[in-house]
């Protein structure tokens, strides 16, 4: 994924909910914003292009743990951009209902 692009097909061979929660962050924030914040989930630097350091880490995390750390990671990109434009408090609940969703049912991942 470049990062400005939903057609990727490495975007596409993602596990399922991971590729769900990426491709809903990326209609919200923007690919480039999702793609920084699914590589800072993985533990890798965040460049916002797609590379073998991402495709790397991806393989070594279990999908379920990969999508509960990108919606964690998501929440927490929620509450500073809360903090640093507190106008949009407004739509925080919205914001953090669709990243919820996400976050695998019955997922031990919550810490």
């Amino acid at each position: 994924m470049t990062g400005a692009d939903l057609e990727d097909p490495q975007l596409w061979s993602l596990p399922r909910g991971v590729r769900d929660a990426v491709v809903e962050f990326s209609r919200e924030s923007g690919p480039v914003v999702a793609l920084k914040h699914l590589q800072k989930a993985l533990g890798v630097t965040p460049t916002g292009t797609w590379g073998p350091p991402t495709a790397a880490a991806i393989r070594q995390i279990p999908p379920e743990r990969l999508q509960a750390e990108l919606v964690k990671v998501r929440i927490r990109y929620l509450a500073g951009l809360v903090m640093t434009q507190p106008c949009k408090v407004r739509f925080l609940g919205s914001w953090l209902e669709r990243a919820i969703i996400f976050f695998p049912a019955g997922s031990r991942h919550a810490d």
